[in-house]
């Protein structure tokens, strides 16, 4: 009897498996498959706007907390105080696709962590988690806390945690950064804090080979504080998007800036970075720099937004260079081609100006509009505005390229609106219109030096009373 019964059991599965099988089935599992991606082709997605991130089931994994399913935490790779390196280095690498970075006794300590292609990974960090540079383990001048090297599709969400390094042992160099992101795309960092790096609190670029680059990059509410050289440095990237973050106390080796667009090469790119909602504050140079000076008219057209953004504070008298909130120059023989546009800045609070730039008008153009600049020259030394010959020694065929739509100003001291520092190897100022409110206190509206108003090209200046 008992082997009947194990018969009509073998008997019914072997029937069940041959009716999965069978032409019928497959048939159905590829018109679901065709279906789908109809719908995908069907979708359009504007380019310029950020990718729209795909809904992930959640399950409670730890008390209070909710994490992605599936995930696992960091901790169990053989987390140790003294050092965590080899744990988080094997917790990253796994082949599990979510993972906790969990809140232990004592901070993650790690020394230098490179990480070459890892892919479709949602990282978390815990609330209170600290990843910390291992004293004395940064020696190389390039050790960053974390190098994420030809990466692709990684969310970063550390909500009240941060990477910090100890940047009072970093007497030498400038490139210890807290982040390191180089050839990658589809990286998403949110929440976390970048400070006390040796270098930038992000660096942002291709790989050592030329024409490469970063690319779709979201970076929403981070803060990137007291690091040596830029709170964040963009060299080579495309579709950028940084959003409700702050950039503030850099300071310890030259620039000093709060984001500083510096591409290395010809061949590097600067297409469609997009700041909102950020703040550039107390840095010890420019809260925003463009320096330029290695792209031509052979590199590609750059595009670089700032929207709804705010400036204060910025440039210390200690700095070796000009002081401004923004500072914006390029190549003076060859200027790459594009658009630099900031929509809605507000600057309450400086001792300087908005912008000081020696950029020549033949390159990408820079336009201001519906901008507001509060309390600011207040060494009465700097103009709002300054512009300045790009070359002292060599003709220069113009300086200019600027648009100033409605603008209010108000300051106290009696520097004028706009000065115009040229000299004879300026050939002409070249295509500047500005449109600007403010009180009519006597103040000069533009003042020349070693320079003949003359030879202006498409210059015009309204003011209107404030």
């Amino acid at each position: 009897m008992k082997n009947t019964f194990n018969i009509l059991l073998l008997y019914l599965f072997v029937s069940f498996f041959m009716a999965c099988s069978n032409d019928n089935f497959l048939e159905e599992v590829v018109v679901v498959e065709e279906i789908t991606e109809e719908i995908i082709d069907e979708k359009e997605i504007d380019a310029a706007d950020p990718p729209i991130s795909t809904p992930i089931p959640t399950v409670t994994l730890k008390e209070g907390q909710i994490y992605p399913e599936n995930g696992v935490m960091a901790s169990t790779f053989g987390y140790t105080k003294e050092n965590a390196t080899v744990a988080l280095k094997a917790a990253l690498e796994s082949n599990n696709s979510v993972i906790i970075i969990d809140k232990q006794e004592a901070d993650w300590i790690i020394e230098p962590l490179k990480l070459f292609g890892i892919n479709n990974k949602r990282i978390f960090l815990e609330e209170g988690v600290v990843i910390r540079s291992k004293a004395s383990a940064f020696g190389a001048l390039s050790a960053s806390l974390i190098d994420l090297i030809m990466c692709e599709d990684l969310i970063i969400d550390g909500y009240e945690a941060s990477f910090q390094m100890n940047k009072e042992e970093y007497t030498d160099g400038e490139w210890r950064h807290a982040l390191s992101i180089r050839g990658s795309s589809g990286i998403t960092i949110r929440g976390l804090e970048f400070r006390d790096s040796g270098g930038d609190g992000i660096y942002l670029s291709g790989t050592e080979n030329p024409g490469t680059f970063s690319e779709n990059i979201i970076i929403e509410d981070i803060k990137s504080i007291n690091n040596k050289r830029q709170g964040f440095s963009i060299i080579s990237a495309k579709d950028v998007w940084v959003s409700n973050s702050l950039f503030s106390e850099t300071n310890g080796a030259l620039p000093e800036s709060g984001v500083d667009f510096e591409p290395n090469r010809e061949s590097d790119i600067l297409e469609n970075i997009n700041f909102s909602n950020c703040s550039f504050t107390n840095n010890k140079h420019a809260g925003i720099l463009l320096s330029l000076g290695n792209l031509t008219s052979n590199s590609s057209p750059i595009s670089i937004n700032f929207t709804d953004c705010f400036t204060s504070s910025n440039s210390s008298i200690e700095n070796a260079y000009v002081d401004s909130e923004i500072v914006i120059g390029g190549n003076s023989n060859s200027l790459v081609q594009g658009d630099v546009q900031f929509d809605r800045l507000t600057i309450d609070g400086s001792d300087w100006g908005m912008l000081y730039s020696r950029k020549v008008a033949e390159g990408f153009h820079v336009s201001f509009t519906d901008c507001v600049l509060k309390n600011i020259c207040k060494d009465n030394s700097k103009s709002p505005i300054t512009l300045e010959v790009a070359d002292y020694s060599s003709e220069t065929e113009s300086l200019g390229g600027f648009s100033f739509n409605n603008i209010q100003v108000e300051y106290a001291t009696d520097v004028p609106l706009i000065t115009i520092n040229g000299w004879e190897t300026l050939k002409t100022l070249k295509d500047i219109k500005g449109n600007f409110k403010m009180p009519q206190n006597g103040n000069q509206i533009i003042k020349y030096s070693n320079y003949d108003k003359v030879k202006n090209t498409n210059v015009s200046i309204l003011l209107e009373e404030l």
